[in-house]
């Protein structure tokens, strides 16, 4: 729950678990929420790896492969990502990793941007 607890801090039904009536669109936004997800921050942590040594095989920066990066730093997302800004009208200069995970009317669009990115990693992964 290390990352949850920095943008969840009222204990409530969240909204997206209600009105995303596709499951394996909300079960893909609640397993990226609480870091039960394939990015290395989360599979490190079953091997043992120091949290500083889970880097992102992606995009090779040398950076740590967890939620933040993957969902705005990696280069290798950069149509995906750009993509759901446009759709949320969000800028991504002045828009920071707890806004939008905590931002309440574009669960949705973050939902698919997040399958879409898992799906894209898969595909390169494999």
């Amino acid at each position: 729950l290390r990352t949850y607890c920095q943008y969840k801090n009222v204990f409530e039904c969240e909204n997206y678990l209600l009105y995303i009536k596709n499951f394996k669109l909300r079960q893909c936004l609640t397993k990226f929420r609480i870091s039960d997800h394939v990015l290395e921050i989360d599979k490190g942590r079953h091997k043992n790896i120091a949290p500083e040594n889970r880097l992102c095989l992606y995009c090779n920066s040398g950076a740590v492969e967890d939620e933040k990066h993957f969902l705005l730093d990696c280069n290798g997302y950069n149509l995906i990502r750009t993509q759901f800004f446009s759709d949320t009208n969000m800028d991504l200069d002045t828009t920071n990793f707890n806004n939008i995970m905590s931002h309440k009317d574009i669960e949705f669009h973050l939902a698919k941007c997040i399958q879409n990115m898992f799906k894209h990693r898969n595909s390169i992964m494999t």
